[in-house]
This record gives structure tokens, C-alpha cells and sequence, in this order.
């Protein structure tokens, strides 16, 4: 998995078919004030784009890679890093060990059956349908126990979670299409509100799987300056549900074209935006860590389809930090919206221009196995023609619903960030992989219900890795 080198600038052109898309060399713009806010028009296309600072994005991204996107590694307790090792038998219970070639200490790796004794009870209580609200008494545990207990749980899952979704991506066969839109999370700030995080969620279109969720909380933020912080203090009403496509699709450029600046999203007022835990940035900034993010999980050379909700800083974000891919075609990108459908039949296909720029909108109903969907997209990139293998739910929708079930959002506002992070953590586990057979079963006999196995799984994957020798 991975791309290029990451970058570090983002002030760029993010027209698609300009030959300045994407280019840092700031040298090519001419800053303005045109629009009413300090931009950078591209002399080439006539697009102004608004001025991010740099660091909050890099910031962002490097938390996210630290808390988010670790593999299972080998770390020599010694030497406090990574170090190249070989094998060195096993304990008594039966626990690989491994010696390090810089210092030559022997340490062992996971013991699948000592944290399959202590997590496997909270487990198995959960696949049996407990609720969160119900673990802790259920479990019998004292409060102390039972939360550092979850804590591994929730580190020991993600973990997993990360590997085989990265399995997942860089063994299917064809194009694979993925779908990316926003929602907002809550937890207890604190400051006396709950906290209102803006997140954007990846999700995989033909099982399901949830590939990737990020935020725009900057933990422990120490600097003083506002660059990038939040503080718009009004929340923009949704467009209104419409049964024309067209009509929403309208509805949506009219609202972003309202706005003072093209990314300045107003999600939450101020009140909400509190945090005794960091800093909440602006959702342009949170979009472009997510696509950096989420480009380090792809393998390389594969093909995707990109399903974005329609929101402009969402679609720059894209294309600025996947430009390689999408200018060689193997990454294309597609406006969606996707609603189930009150048509008996399917329909044929519908053009029309809408937008400022006059882009194509295609509409049309098709049948799935679930129903009748209307599927309305926008090609922003090279093809045209998408795959839309969707099976006839709206992933995100699917999941969010199962969440908000699992893990109700007046018990969210009660928990602290911590934990209701490490809640999600644990669902999305549950519900890439218990809560489907078809999206388990792509791994073949695997147990995701055993503690052990999963232990086992990832000293396998730790032993292997490319420090190991």
C-alpha cells in the first residue's frame, strides 16, 4: 500500500485538465482578494481557491497515522524501536519470542491465550448483543478494570481491522469502487456542551466494509494561533429532500455558493466546538488529512472509483492528494447521491448541466437486489461511465444506522472523546466483519470472534514484517 512522498503544500490549482492542478510552485498564482477572501487564482483555469496554511493538514495527518493507521509492529522493548530480529523459540506457554539483532534482548510477542482470559468475556458479550451501557455491569468488572480493559480491546481490534482491510483492498480483482461522506460524531467536551466533531468516512461500495473514519479534533494542540482552527457560529440549513435529482443537485450548489468562502462549512455553532481535549479545525483541513490518510491504504496500481458527497472542499481534497493516479486514470472521481427509490421499474439515463462550471449530471433508476435506488452522479475526472456496483445500499447510511443503534447519540454525549473512540473502534470491528456474512466470509475460515485468534493473527503479521529478519 502507499503512494508517493506526502505533500506539504496545498495551496494549489484543483481544476481537473489544468496543467497547473495540484502544482505547489506558488510562484504560478496570483494572490487575490477578488472574491471577497484571500485567494490564489490560477492564471490558466480563472479558479480562485481559497488560502489554507500548511501545517494544521500535516498536523492532522500525522495524528491520524499515529492513532489510526499502525500496523502491528515489532518494537524492541530495549532499544524502544524497530529493530531487524529473527525467531528465538517460543515461552513455556507457547508465545513467540524474538531476539534483537542491534542488542541482542529476547522478548516475546503476544500471549493469544493471557489477553484472550482477560478480553474474550468483554467480547463474547458483545457479539451476544450486549450494548455498551450494559457492558460494565454485565461484565462484573470494577470500573478501573473494565475501561483498561476496553482500551486494549479497542487497540487489539483496530489493529486487525487495519490489516485486513488493507488485505481487502489489495486483493480484490477489478475496479473497486469506494464512497466518501461526512456526519458528525458527539462526545462530552468538557466545557459544559457536547462536542460536535465533523467527520469524513470512507466506505467500501460492494460488501460494505468501513475502510476508513477520521476527524477534525486536533489532540494536545499547544500553539496559541487560530490558523485553521473553527469559529463559525452558525450551522447551514440542509437542502431540502426533493423527488427531481436535478433539483437537489441544484440545491447543493446554491447553498456552497452562499457561503462566504467556497470550504468554510458551518456544521456547528461555537458552543459545541470546545474541546478540554484540542482543537477543532475547519473541515477543509480535516478533508485533505483524510485523503492523505486514506491514499496510504491503497495499493498501488489498482484500480478505484471514487464516490464523493457532493461538497466542493471534499472533491478539492481528492484530487489534490491522489493527482499521480488520477491524471495516469487509475483513480476516478464521481459526485453521488444515492437514495432508495419509489419507481417499480428502471428508468433510462438523464443528462443535464448543472453548476458553475457547467458539469454533466446523469440520473437514472436502476434495480438492485434491495430495491429500486435513484443513483445520480457527476464524472470529475477522465471516465465517464462508473461501474455504480453499490448492491443497492447506501454504506454509509447502513452503517451509521447499526451505530446509532449500538451506541446511541444521548449515551455518546455522555462518554469522553477517548472513549467513545475507542466505542467506534469496536463497532466498526463488529461491523466489518460479525455483522455480515458476505464481508467475513472474503477471509475465508477465519474466527473474528476469538481473542486468541486475532492475537495470533497479528503476532504473525508483527514476526513477518520487513524489520523482521
Amino acid at each position: 500500500a502507499g503512494t508517493t512522498l506526502m505533500r506539504t503544500q496545498f495551496n494549489c490549482c484543483k481544476t481537473y485538465n489544468c496543467s497547473n492542478l495540484a502544482n505547489p510552485d506558488l510562484s504560478l498564482y496570483q494572490t487575490s482578494s477578488q472574491l471577497g477572501f484571500a485567494s490564489y487564482k490560477c492564471p490558466l483555469c480563472g479558479v480562485f481557491t481559497p488560502i489554507l496554511e500548511n501545517e494544521p493538514i500535516l498536523s492532522l495527518t500525522r495524528q491520524i497515522e499515529s492513532n489510526q493507521l499502525q500496523l502491528p509492529n515489532v518494537e524492541c522493548p530495549t532499544c524502544l524501536k524497530q529493530t531487524y530480529t529473527h525467531a528465538y523459540g517460543y515461552t513455556r506457554i507457547g508465545t513467540p519470542r524474538l531476539k534483537c539483532q542491534q542488542c541482542s534482548s529476547v522478548f516475546s510477542l503476544l500471549s493469544p491465550n493471557k489477553i484472550a482470559r482477560t478480553l474474550q468475556p468483554l467480547l463474547a458479550l458483545l457479539l451476544s448483543g450486549t450494548l455498551p451501557c450494559e457492558l460494565l455491569q454485565k461484565s462484573q468488572l470494577n470500573s478501573k478494570t473494565f475501561y483498561v480493559r476496553i482500551k486494549q480491546l479497542s487497540s487489539l481490534l483496530r489493529q486487525l481491522n487495519q490489516l485486513y482491510i488493507q488485505q481487502y483492498l489489495g486483493e480484490s480483482e477489478g475496479c473497486l469502487s469506494l464512497h466518501t461522506a461526512s456526519f458528525t460524531s458527539l462526545s462530552r467536551s468538557g466545557q459544559g456542551h457536547s462536542l460536535k466533531c465533523w467527520n469524513l468516512s470512507t466506505t467500501e461500495c460492494r460488501y460494505g466494509f468501513h475502510v476508513l473514519d477520521t476527524d477534525n479534533l486536533y489532540l494536545n494542540r499547544t500553539q496559541t494561533e487560530t490558523v485553521g482552527l473553527y469559529y463559525l457560529n452558525t450551522v447551514e440549513a440542509l437542502p431540502a429532500l426533493s423527488d427531481s435529482s436535478f433539483q437537489m443537485v441544484q440545491a447543493t450548489y446554491d447553498k456552497i455558493f452562499a457561503r462566504t468562502k467556497f470550504d468554510e462549512l458551518g456544521y456547528a455553532i461555537q458552543a459545541e466546538c470546545q474541546s478540554n481535549n484540542g482543537e477543532i479545525l475547519r473541515p477543509v483541513y480535516a478533508a485533505h488529512a483524510h485523503w492523505i490518510s486514506l491514499s496510504k491504504l491503497l495499493p498501488k496500481y489498482h484500480s478505484f472509483d471514487f464516490f464523493l458527497e457532493h461538497e466542493s472542499f471534499i472533491r478539492g481534497g481528492a484530487i489534490t492528494n491522489l493527482t499521480p493516479e488520477v491524471i495516469s486514470c487509475n483513480y476516478n472521481l464521481y459526485y453521488l447521491y444515492a437514495q432508495r427509490s419509489l419507481a417499480v421499474t428502471p428508468s433510462l439515463i438523464e443528462h443535464k448541466s448543472i453548476g458553475w462550471w457547467g458539469e454533466t449530471w446523469s440520473t437514472q433508476t436502476r434495480h438492485y437486489p434491495s430495491g429500486y435506488w435513484d443513483i445520480t452522479f457527476c464524472a470529475l475526472t477522465a471516465n465517464k461511465k462508473p461501474t455504480l456496483e453499490f448492491n443497492g445500499v447506501e454504506w454509509h447510511q447502513d452503517y451509521l444506522e447499526q451505530l446509532h443503534q449500538w451506541l446511541p447519540l444521548e449515551h455518546q454525549k455522555t462518554l469522553s472523546y477517548e472513549m467513545a473512540k475507542h466505542w467506534r473502534t469496536i463497532f466498526t470491528y463488529l461491523y466489518n466483519f460479525t455483522y455480515s456474512q458476505q464481508r467475513s466470509a472474503f477471509f475465508g475460515e477465519f474466527d473474528f470472534t476469538s481473542i486468541a485468534e486475532i492475537a495470533t493473527a497479528l503476532n504473525q503479521y508483527a514476526a513477518n514484517s520487513p524489520h523482521k529478519k
